[in-house]
């Protein structure tokens, strides 16, 4: 397992806008980033991240655990991994449970209690293991986060009827933490999606069907299936909102699709947005569909995220792309550009009223920066922000992938976005929200996919509203952010190089020899308190003679322990620290 950054604080709130009222200027700490497991290729045509509705990550108090995936040896999809549980620490990931007999398709939706129950949504295959696909029976498990390696409780779902469940499950989980009350959500076919619903006092008391919106306007009417459903429950009203996934139903497109795919019949539409409601679960049906958006030029919307605020109105995210191929436009479309849109927008009583475009750019645009994905996170003071991930190009040309908070503020407006300078960008992401059962809080916890790195990552961002102790600020084209003084070398975040020689990433804001137009570095390593070195020494050296010489070079640490014994495991403390070092001022011409 690979960590690969170090700490680092970068100042948001000298950029915030005024309209932040009274509120203190937030400053994100990018306190923690490394690989939480790794897994191979299912080719079951789902993965970790394609349950994105509902999250695979919670937080209570300090203990952060996460469900993945992994890859069953030897098996055939489609129903081929089994779910695995984790905990996420300061340095690393600790395994805690693996499923020992199931086999299924899809990654398990997460969510806690605030009694310390963690419930994991498993929809295991029932069928032999030469099976390609066939029925199978969903089931929450309930562990308890003070023995999360035990084998956990089996609780089977009441349903309405007896529906077709199979390894499409299209599910969903949503928590109200602190009511101990959960809502699991599971489609079957293109027309209809079964609930039901855990009461306190551990029954499933209610259950029910919501029926799919209707293609009035297609040429053939049918059902149009809403999948990848966000889904919150709080004090028994739940939420929904989910995109459509059906198949093609503009005849020229879905023709033009099948060429495009070399006759292979994917052609589903998810250019359209809905939303349903009800205020009691147990005592109401779901309303009528609200269609909140649809790109009929062909394009496509992912939906991201659904916050619940204290008044029980729906603040919802999602991305909007005009179109949703350069060939579609071409055909179809020519001369039109190809936008994209990061969305926003506001739900009460099941009735639209807000829509804002937080982030837009693309083709013929003022700017090429392109919104790629995105979550909402509150605060325990009731601010609420929105970190996604940007790619494209800036103004001068210049390649652009990284992540960026900005703040949504009363009435809709919102601050202009704040640069978060992670190691390793997180292009795609769960995080430890409320509809989870998480508890608002002013650390940003994620799990994803993260540029450059193959497998699950794991990143921690703590939101602080002052500058800390000892913590020096550096100004690059225009821009101010801090940077930690030191820190300490966690044993799994090091790496064997060559010889008595091992690694340690200290990341791009820490800048060493070898840089053009930096001066030396002024880093001091420490092996238990006591100074080691020489510093600068030549690689070669330090890989063949060790002692405690050590050098800076570019973003990396070498260095070697004092008696030439293997630092990740003898069992010593290796700290750090850097004397005033300024970044170069980058030429913004």
């Amino acid at each position: 397992m690979q960590p690969y950054t170090g700490l680092l604080l970068y100042l948001a709130g000298m950029i915030l806008t005024a309209s932040a009222g009274s509120a203190p200027p937030i400053m994100p700490v990018v306190e923690v980033e490394y690989l939480a497991y790794a897994m191979n290729e299912p080719n079951n045509g789902a993965g970790p991240m394609w349950c994105y509705g509902s999250t695979c990550l919670v937080r209570q108090d300090e203990d952060v655990f996460a469900s993945g995936l992994e890859l069953i040896p030897n098996q055939s999809p489609l129903n081929n991994v089994r779910w695995t549980l984790f905990r996420l620490g300061a340095n690393a990931s600790q395994r805690l449970n693996t499923d020992p007999t199931g086999r299924q398709r899809e990654p398990c939706p997460l969510g806690i209690f605030t009694d310390g129950r963690l419930l994991l949504s498993s929809n295991p295959t029932l069928t032999s293991t030469g099976e390609r696909n066939g029925p199978a029976q969903p089931q929450l498990l309930i562990f308890n986060t003070r023995t999360p390696g035990a084998t956990p409780q089996v609780s089977l779902p009441e349903w309405l009827g007896s529906p077709k469940f199979c390894e499409h499950s299209y599910r969903g989980l949503a928590v109200d933490g602190p009511k101990h009350e959960a809502l699991y959500l599971q489609n079957v076919g293109y027309d209809t999606s079964y609930w039901s619903f855990l009461a306190r006092d551990g029954r499933w008391s209610k259950c029910g069907s919501i029926k799919m919106p209707w293609g009035t306007e297609f040429e053939e009417p049918k059902a149009i299936r809403v999948c990848y459903q966000n889904i919150a429950l709080r004090n028994r009203a739940a939420y929904l909102m989910g995109v459509s996934d059906v198949i093609e139903w503009v005849k020229e497109w879905r023709e033009y699709k099948l060429i495009l795919n070399d006759g292979k019949m994917w052609d589903y539409d998810f250019r359209r947005l809905y939303f349903c409601w009800t205020p009691d679960i147990t005592q109401q049906p779901f309303g009528e569909w609200l269609k909140v958006a649809d790109c009929e030029h062909c394009g496509h919307i992912t939906n991201l995220d659904l916050w619940l605020d204290k008044q029980g109105r729906a603040h919802i995210l999602w991305l909007e792309q005009s179109i949703w191929n350069s060939r579609v436009r071409d055909k179809f479309f020519p001369g039109e550009p190809i936008t994209y849109a990061l969305m926003y927008g506001i739900i009460d009583q099941g009735k639209l009223m807000r829509k804002t475009r937080l982030v837009f750019g693309g083709e013929k645009q003022q700017s090429q920066e392109i919104p790629a994905y995105g979550r909402l996170h509150a605060t325990p003071d009731g601010r609420l922000f929105v970190f996604y991930y940007i790619r494209g190009t800036d103004a001068q040309g210049k390649a652009v992938s990284e992540n960026r908070l900005l703040e949504i503020h009363p009435g809709a407006t919102h601050s202009k976005p704040v640069y978060v300078p992670m190691t390793y960008p997180m292009t795609s992401f769960f995080m430890a929200t409320e509809r989870g059962g998480s508890a608002p809080s002013a650390t940003l916890d994620l799990l994803g996919q993260a540029k450059g790195v193959n497998g699950i990552s794991y990143a921690r961002i703590r939101l602080q509203n002052k500058v800390l102790p000892g913590w020096r600020v550096v100004t690059r084209s225009g821009v101010h952010y801090m940077v930690a003084p030191g820190g300490t070398i966690s044993p799994q975040q090091i790496t064997h190089e060559i010889g008595l020689c091992y690694n340690y990433s200290l990341g791009q804001r820490y800048p060493g020899d070898g840089l053009e137009g930096m001066p030396p570095s002024k880093l001091k390593l420490f092996e238990d308190g006591k100074e080691l070195g020489p510093a600068h020494t030549l690689h070669a050296q330090i890989r063949e003679h060790g002692h405690g010489r050590f050098s800076h070079w570019q973003t990396v640490l070498y260095f070697t322990a004092s008696d030439g014994s293997d630092p990740r495991t003898n069992g010593r403390r290796y700290t750090w620290r850097i004397k005033e070092q300024i970044e170069p001022e980058k030429n913004e011409n």
